[in-house]
C-alpha cells in the first residue's frame, strides 16, 4: 500500500526529510510547501512533485497522510493543528515548540489526535544511531553494573551570519532560546533516553558573544545544565556555539563496571582493570546536521 508524504518548510533541514521520502519505494511524495514560493517551486522541481505556498491549500488539495515539519520553531504547533485537523500523521522537527504553554498544547492536540488512530513524532533521529543503540543495551545488559552519573559536552560554532541567513534563529519569540533548544537539544535527549526524565534541573545560560550580539541576536549562546534523573543518577551537559569550529559531540556514563563514552563516531568502552576497546557504528549517522529519534507524543 502507497503512503502519501509532504514537506511545510523547505529549508535547510527540509533536504533531509525529502531526500528519504522520495528514496522510498511505498511513499509518494505528494507536495512541498513554502511561503517563499521560488524555493517551494525549487524543491518540488529537485524532488518531482507539486508545489504550494500555502499549507491549507496543500492539505486540500494533496491530502498526505503524513506531514513533515521543517519551520522556524514558532510554526510547529499552528501548522500541526491545522495537519491533525485534516486527518495527517505529524513528524515534526525539533523542538517541539518555543514555549511550555505551546509544548502543551502540542501534547494535548497529539493525545486527541492518537485516538483518532493519527500519530505524532518528534525527530531526535540520534537515538537510532548505532553507537547511541549500543550504548543503552549496554546499560541495560547489566554488564557494566548501575550507572553512576553522566556528562555531555556540544562545542561548536555559530556566528553572526548563521542568524543573518535566518533571522528567527536569534530571537527568544520565534526561536524559544538557543544553544539548548537548537543545538544541544539532540544531546540533551540522549541523556534523557539513556538514564530517564529529569525530577530536577539546574544551570545557568548566558547570551556572551559581542559579535552576535551586535547583530541582534538575543537567545542564549553557552550553557550548563545539570539534571537528577529518574533513575537517581545526575548527568551533567555544557553547551556553547562560541568555539571556534564544530567539535566532536561528546556523551559519557560513568558506571560500577567502568566508563561509557560516545565520540568521535564510535562507542569506547574502559573497564577499572584498564581494558579498553572501540566499537564503530557500521552505517553513517541518521543524519548529517545532528545526533537522536523519533519519539512519540501521547
Amino acid at each position: 500500500m502507497t503512503r502519501t508524504a509532504a514537506v511545510v518548510g523547505a529549508g535547510t533541514i527540509a533536504r533531509m526529510h525529502l531526500a528519504p521520502i522520495a528514496a522510498l519505494a511505498d511513499v509518494e511524495l505528494v507536495g512541498v510547501c513554502d511561503t517563499d514560493a521560488p524555493r517551494a517551486a525549487e524543491a518540488a522541481a529537485t524532488y518531482g512533485t507539486q508545489a504550494f505556498t500555502d499549507r491549507r491549500t496543500l492539505l486540500a488539495e494533496a491530502r498526505p497522510d503524513v506531514v513533515h515539519l521543517c519551520l522556524s520553531h514558532d510554526q510547529h504547533l499552528p501548522v500541526a493543528l491545522d495537519a491533525l485537523a485534516a486527518g495527517a500523521h505529524v513528524l515534526t522537527e525539533k523542538p517541539l515548540a518555543p514555549t511550555l504553554l505551546d509544548a502543551q498544547r502540542f501534547h494535548d492536540a497529539a493525545q486527541q489526535a492518537a485516538a483518532r488512530g493519527q500519530q505524532v513524532g518528534v525527530c531526535y533521529q540520534n537515538r537510532y544511531n548505532d553507537t547511541s543503540l549500543a550504548l543503552r543495551q549496554a546499560l541495560e545488559s547489566g554488564s557494566y553494573g548501575r550507572p553512576l552519573g553522566a556528562r555531555a559536552s556540544v562545542w561548536w560554532h555559530r556566528d553572526a551570519r548563521y542568524y543573518r541567513a535566518a533571522p528567527w534563529r536569534g530571537r527568544w519569540e520565534t526561536a524559544g532560546g538557543g544553544t539548548l533548544i537548537n543545538q544541544a537539544i539532540h544531546t540533551l535527549d540522549l541523556l534523557l533516553w539513556l538514564l530517564g526524565d529529569a525530577t530536577s534541573v539546574a544551570g545557568w545560560a548566558a547570551h556572551a558573544d559581542p559579535e552576535t550580539a551586535a547583530a541582534g541576536v538575543e537567545i542564549e549562546d553557552t550553557a550548563h545544565v545539570t539534571l537528577t534523573h529518574t533513575s537517581g543518577v545526575t548527568s551533567a551537559l555544557v553547551a556553547t556555539n562560541r568555539h571556534w569550529t564544530d567539535a566532536p559531540v561528546m556523551l559519557e556514563v560513568g558506571t560500577e563496571q567502568g566508563l561509557l563514552r560516545l565520540a568521535d563516531g564510535a562507542l569506547h568502552h574502559h573497564r577499572p582493570e584498564g581494558r579498553s576497546s572501540c566499537w564503530r557504528r557500521t552505517r553513517p549517522p541518521t543524519a548529517a546536521r545532528a545526533t537522536g529519534a523519533p519519539r512519540t507524543v501521547g
